[in-house]
């Protein structure tokens, strides 16, 4: 993807919170629906053997005080931007994005980092690879031909131990317009997340664990509350 960064797209999003703060408007509310049976476009973000496992056991494991919280900081951040556009769904994948501003679809992130590390195009220290795959994925489901990447960094524009540093920021939102890099990018990353879901359909018809190509990282798996359970976690 190529990523563009559109300042004035973040001062949307600052009116929003602000909106809400002049009492204009209401915080929807912040809820995490039970998933079912269905396939969701994030179980092939990153480790696919923890979608399995969730469709496959008969009962969730409890999640952790740390992941509880960190999900929970996420999406109650998210929510004060707005409302979610009704899930949609293409390929026996649903998905639902997290809003629509006047320039069109959003997705909104946090960031543990400081925003002055951040070059959306870098290999290292840009946008991740997964989330790419997802946004790439609204764009072919929904025909978007660009869509808009907030990114909410809790550590604002400098190093916090540099706190007294002038025109420090101790919370900032920077924004970028991404579209496919070519004509065909789109599709090449559904046909990639196809893949994953015939892999998914496959294992779980054969009571099987994923290849470890459809699994997580190390940094993943320490969080997950499906580690007790995962025969990849216990490898490590």
């Amino acid at each position: 993807m190529i990523w563009t960064e559109q300042p004035e797209r973040a001062q949307w999003f600052y009116d929003q919170v602000k909106s809400i703060l002049n009492g204009e408007r209401e915080i929807p509310a912040v809820t995490y629906k039970r998933r079912g049976s269905e396939f969701h476009l994030s179980d092939f973000d990153l480790c696919v053997e923890k979608a399995r496992l969730r469709l496959t056991l008969d009962e969730t494991p409890a999640i952790s005080n740390e992941s509880a919280l960190k999900f929970f900081r996420g999406r109650a951040i998210e929510r004060c931007f707005g409302t979610e556009v009704e899930p949609i769904e293409k390929d026996g994948l649903v998905m639902t994005i997290d809003g629509e501003c006047p320039w069109g679809l959003y997705e909104f992130k946090t960031a543990n980092t400081d925003s002055s590390k951040f070059s959306p195009n870098s290999k290292r220290g840009g946008v991740y690879a997964h989330w790419a795959q997802r946004i790439l994925g609204y764009m072919y489901a929904t025909g978007a031909e660009e869509i808009t990447l907030a990114i909410y960094f809790l550590s604002g524009n400098t190093p916090s131990h540099r706190g007294g540093m002038a025109g420090r920021e101790s919370v900032v939102i920077r924004t970028f317009s991404g579209k496919p890099s070519t004509d065909t990018e789109a599709a090449e990353n559904w046909g990639r997340i196809l893949a994953r879901k015939t892999a998914l359909e496959d294992a779980i018809s054969n009571g099987t664990p994923l290849p470890d190509e459809y699994t997580g990282e190390p940094w993943e798996c320490s969080g997950c509350n499906y580690s007790e359970v995962c025969q990849r976690w216990r490898a490590f």
